[in-house]
């Protein structure tokens, strides 16, 4: 399978807080400059500038998802992929392993038979295999093919790429700090398949 050449993604906007009056700091006050990244509450002299930055914030986070999105439509076209949600079963199963339908539907917050439709499509593909469990014969796992992995990798590079721009623009201490903030409310949510 070659990789075609994605377009240049687009640079990802979000609208910037109204502007901050004197009770209610820009957001560098508000996350304490490069110096430490965290929200700082004795920067907030009411919910008001706290919800400004939550609202900016997810702002910003659904217009980057808006270009993943985007990144996801294109790549499913171009290799041939079906949906862009296919693709995101792809990258799941390249980062988690086999995974059991049910377990699938729950982390895709989808129906049993949605999730299973979705794997009856991959599987016409070849992009996927279904393959009984060693430990309980009775459970079956989707399992990426060779020719699955490879549209799950190249998608992946996709996004990487859409991304980079953004990445690239925010020193990386800050970075690490967005990162771990972003992810703290996500740990535990993902169930690899026994």
């Amino acid at each position: 399978m070659s990789e075609p050449n994605p377009p240049a993604p687009a640079k990802p906007t979000a609208a910037k807080p109204a502007a901050h009056t004197s009770k209610t700091p820009p957001a560098d006050d508000l996350f304490g400059g490069a110096a430490d990244g965290a929200l700082r509450q004795d920067n907030l002299e009411g919910s008001s500038a706290a919800e400004d930055a939550a609202e900016y914030l997810a702002d910003t986070i659904a217009a980057l998802q808006t270009e993943l999105n985007r990144a996801d439509r294109l790549a499913a076209e171009q290799l041939n992929a079906g949906a862009a949600e296919d693709l995101q079963v792809l990258r799941l199963l390249m980062a988690d392993g086999p995974v059991r339908v049910g377990d699938l539907a729950k982390q895709r917050l989808s129906s049993v038979a949605t999730a299973s439709a979705r794997l009856d499509r991959l599987e016409r593909r070849g992009l996927i295999e279904r393959e009984r469990l060693a430990a309980d014969r009775r459970a079956v796992v989707a399992v990426l093919t060779e020719t699955g992995r490879q549209a799950a990798e190249q998608s992946r590079q996709w996004r990487l790429r859409a991304l980079q721009p953004v990445a690239e623009s925010v020193p990386f201490g800050a970075l690490d700090q967005l990162v771990d903030a972003l992810r703290a409310p996500l740990e535990g949510t993902v169930e690899p398949a026994r």
